[in-house]
């Protein structure tokens, strides 16, 4: 089954828009195949033998992705976007974004990111009528060792679509957890050992979401944008 149908198709490339995109998708079972996973897990053993550099594990880390303290960050009219202008959000090992306090410059681990990064954008076919026309950009390269967590956010600084690639240890120990913007309920997708998920940051509804891990869980993240925005 096609998430996105192909009728009516997505406007012309000229016009540089996307097809309506859903609050929330696992997309797992269409996306990842055994290269994409391959991919995936050279990266992390490389991660795993330099080790979880820079990590303190959090004993506030639950409460602080629990719906009580979104419903405190809604009462309060909170701007929490990312964790490049507020790193205190979130305890995770982050890599090669010089704009993200903390992060680990690694460039062995950006040459084997690439892989992953291609076989992302060549998947975009699996949805969309024109995936030539868009761009898959790398936002995110995350570790979050066992009481890694990322708290509340909405990353409303920069909207578009958010594609995450997930690998964990163990499945049933860790979760994504998000607030649906239309009807406020708050959902927690817990982790199987792979999930590839799609969600939408649109400032008009904004998508606040957060992570909590009790298992070592690795991520990759990508915004999906039309070519001509980046």
């Amino acid at each position: 089954m096609q998430l996105f149908a192909r009728e009516p198709p997505m406007a012309e490339p000229s016009a540089r828009r996307l097809p309506p995109a859903p609050v929330y998708a696992d997309i797992t079972g269409q996306f990842l195949d055994d290269d994409l996973r391959t991919a995936v897990l050279k990266v992390i053993s490389l991660q795993r033998a330099a080790g979880p550099r820079g990590f303190v594990p959090d004993p506030a880390a639950a409460n602080a992705v629990s719906p009580e303290a979104l419903d405190t960050l809604l009462r309060e009219d909170a701007a929490v976007s990312d964790i490049v202008v507020t790193r205190e959000i979130s305890n995770c090992v982050a890599y090669n974004f010089d704009n993200v306090r903390g992060a680990l410059m690694r460039d062995d681990l950006a040459s084997l990111r690439e892989r992953i990064d291609r076989g992302v954008h060549a998947r975009l076919g699996s949805f969309f009528s024109d995936p030539d026309s868009l761009v898959a950009e790398n936002t995110g390269h995350f570790w979050y060792p066992p009481g890694g967590f990322m708290g509340w956010h909405t990353n409303l600084r920069t909207p578009g679509w958010r594609l995450y690639v997930t690998h964990c240890d163990e499945a049933g120990k860790s979760f994504f957890r998000y607030r649906d913007p239309v009807d406020g309920q708050v959902h927690t997708e817990t982790d199987d050992r792979w999930n590839v998920r799609l969600f939408t940051i649109d400032p008009d509804r904004p998508l606040w979401h957060a992570v909590y891990s009790d298992t070592h869980r690795f991520s990759f993240g990508y915004k999906i944008h039309p070519a001509a925005a980046s």
